[in-house]
């Protein structure tokens, strides 16, 4: 689409998009302007920001509800129409303007997008305004399947102001294969009813199990907690976005996604998969710049076996926490150095032994975890500490 609008203008775009967009919108847009608006004055930092520079934008990107993010640590449903109507109060836009709005996670009978399709329609007739909406058909459109690629984009414009856009999009190499078009129209015409229900069933269950979490695992500023679980006021999120202390590097992190995995493995079908929005829970691991994150999306199970993934993960949360809390007074009793990333080695040598699937099956899940602990510390961490070199 950026393409297409940049035949349209003939020269390059100045794009903005909104902080905490979906990580992949970031990498590819790599904008400079970077539109904060789910804080108090990101607004008006931005405009200022835009008229510093003497720039207006072309074309705004946006989510109403953000899709996970490399940055967010707090996730909020997006005002755009009040964004929207700051930039042109302000004259920080030039005309014609596109808004591009990822639409992945709204529902199919979204009143949301409804308002705002309603509500910039004078501008989208006369031609002042485009709005474009695209929605990735890799997630809740193949309905817990795998087996086509695409998306689907819908423009609403003025045809005569960007008919060389729409010229771009018409040619074949943007269109897609026959046989994923035809299973795109056949969900979207005749299931579009039962897509929306799917989706609310695993955005439900998914938030049943937010709403479950324990506060130890949650992130909160200046916390300690090497799990840091980003928190919510959108309460129509299909995932749950877990990131890590600076304590622990990639690898280290990394080992802790998968003992989660194993974790909530031993409990029901859960399974590492790239993409969601399959039939059942699944995890993905995504690097970023610090480090990774890791994403867990509920399927449709029934609303009580939601619950066993945040017991699972609010007491593997409590272990490594437990761990690192031990690491640090083992150091102090043995007076040796306690460094923050000695608690990540120690963590990488237990998760990575025989000791940790034990521990796992036999002690995590539990009744008597505070003996379990006390047991592990004194016979499997001790001695991890005692060996790592100086």
């Amino acid at each position: 689409m950026l393409n297409a609008l940049e035949v349209q203008a003939g020269r390059d775009l100045t794009v903005g998009i909104l902080k905490n967009s979906y990580y992949e919108n970031v990498a590819l847009i790599e904008s400079e302007y970077v539109m904060a608006g789910d804080e108090p004055d990101g607004v008006d930092k931005y405009i200022a920001d835009l008229k510093s520079k003497g720039k207006k934008l072309n074309v705004f990107v946006a989510e109403v509800h953000h899709n996970i993010s490399a940055t967010a640590h707090t996730y909020n449903k997006e005002l755009i129409i009040g964004q929207v109507r700051r930039l042109m109060s302000e004259d920080c836009i030039e005309t014609p303007f596109t808004l591009i709005l990822d639409t992945t996670l709204d529902m199919t009978d979204s009143e949301d997008l409804k308002t705002i399709l309603s509500t910039f329609s004078d501008e989208i007739e006369s031609g002042t305004l485009a709005i474009v909406l695209l929605r990735s058909a890799q997630k809740y459109d193949f309905m817990g399947l795998d087996n086509y690629n695409g998306g689907v984009m819908s423009v609403y414009c003025e045809d005569d102001t960007f008919s060389r856009a729409l010229e771009c999009l018409s040619k074949p190499e943007s269109q897609l294969h026959r046989q994923s078009l035809q299973g795109l129209l056949h969900f979207n015409k005749c299931s579009s009813t039962t897509l929306g229900d799917y989706r609310k069933l695993s955005v439900s269950n998914t938030m049943d199990t937010h709403r479950a979490l324990d506060a130890g695992v949650l992130y909160k500023p200046d916390t300690e907690n090497l799990i840091q679980i980003s928190t919510t006021s959108d309460y129509e999120l299909p995932f749950i976005d877990i990131k890590f202390s600076a304590e622990l590097n990639k690898q280290q992190a990394f080992n802790v996604c998968n003992f989660i995995t194993r974790a909530i493995s031993t409990q029901k079908l859960f399974m590492q998969r790239p993409s969601f929005g399959f039939m059942y829970a699944t995890g993905s691991t995504i690097p970023r710049e610090d480090g990774l994150l890791y994403r867990i999306n509920m399927g449709l199970d029934e609303h009580k076996r939601t619950f066993s993934i945040a017991e699972t993960i609010n007491l593997v949360g409590k272990l490594v926490n437990d761990v690192r809390d031990y690491v640090k007074v083992t150091c102090a009793e043995i007076g040796s150095e306690y460094s923050t990333f000695l608690t990540g080695d120690v963590l990488h040598e237990f998760l990575n032994s025989t000791d940790s699937q034990i521990f796992l099956e036999k002690s995590l899940m539990s009744t008597d975890y505070p003996d379990k602990i006390d047991k592990l510390l004194s016979d499997i961490i001790y001695p991890i500490i005692i060996a790592l070199p100086d």
